[in-house]
C-alpha cells in the first residue's frame, strides 16, 4: 500500500473514532467529564472505538501519548491475558503427565 493510501486510511479511521464518539455524546452511550476526558457508559461504543484504535498502531500511540493511564491499564490487561494463559498451559501438561 502506498504512503497516500495509507494517510487515507488514517484520516477514514480518525474520522470513524471521531463519529463513534460524537454519536456515543448524542445518545449519552459516552460522556465527557469536566477534565475532558472521556467515559463509555457502554461496552458495545467501547468496544467498537477499542477496536479501531486497535487496528491502527499511528492512532493507537497517538491515542496513548494523550491518555498515558490507558497504557496502565491496557498493561495490566495483557498481564492477566497472559497469566490466565500460563495457568492454562500448565493444566494441559499435568493431564498429560499424569496420562503417562
Amino acid at each position: 500500500m502506498g504512503r497516500n493510501a495509507k494517510i487515507k486510511k488514517l484520516r477514514r479511521a480518525e474520522k470513524e473514532l471521531d463519529r463513534i464518539i460524537d454519536e456515543g455524546l448524542a445518545t449519552g452511550k459516552v460522556i465527557e467529564t469536566e477534565e475532558g476526558d472521556i467515559r463509555f457508559k457502554d461496552q458495545e461504543t467501547a468496544d467498537k472505538f477499542f477496536s479501531l484504535l486497535f487496528l491502527h498502531p499511528p492512532l493507537m500511540s497517538e491515542f496513548v501519548k494523550n491518555n498515558p493511564e490507558f497504557l496502565h491499564l491496557m498493561l495490566e490487561a495483557l498481564s492477566e491475558e497472559d497469566d490466565e494463559d500460563e495457568g492454562e498451559d500448565e493444566g494441559e501438561d499435568e493431564g498429560e503427565d499424569e496420562g503417562k
